[in-house]
């Protein structure tokens, strides 16, 4: 009994050793060969013409808000992608902001929330083309002004 017990403790032993060699003391770098990192092409924006969103009062038209977004895209294929579908995003970008215009969601002390702006339009990009083909949105400016 007692030698079979020293046998399990060396196994033991050994295999925890290997498992430290393997797992923190190897050196992976002398086994892969380096490859040379291809340079990451730069992103493309799209910029689209100001969106143009009257905000509404008990009295009428009190503002005009304009903003000017571009979109992120990885290459010149999802620029021309995004470019066909124009029209289309321009729509779904008024719909979504006119909608939540007069919420807290984008106005703040009578403010226009900017980065709320930007995840909303950003998501209304992604869900109409796709994750892969927009990654991000940019609002390149941003203008109230008073009626």
């Amino acid at each position: 009994m007692k030698k079979l017990v020293a046998v399990v403790a060396v196994l033991a032993l050994v295999g925890g050793g290997a498992g430290v060699w393997y797992f923190y003391l190897r050196d992976d770098s002398a086994a892969a060969p380096v490859e040379a990192a291809e340079p990451e092409a730069p992103p493309v924006y799209v910029e689209f013409k100001p969106l143009q969103l009257p905000l509404i009062g008990d009295e009428g038209i009190e503002q005009l808000i304009s903003i000017v977004v571009a979109l992120e895209v990885a290459d010149d294929a999802a620029a021309e992608q995004v470019i066909a579908l124009a029209p289309r995003l321009n729509d779904a970008f008024l719909r979504e902001l006119y909608g939540v215009l007069h919420t807290r969601l984008i106005m703040r002390n009578g403010v226009v929330d900017v980065t709320a702006i930007k995840r909303r339009i950003a998501a209304v990009a992604q869900a109409i083309m796709g994750e892969d083909v927009v990654y991000d949105a940019l609002i390149q400016r941003v203008s109230q002004r008073p009626l």
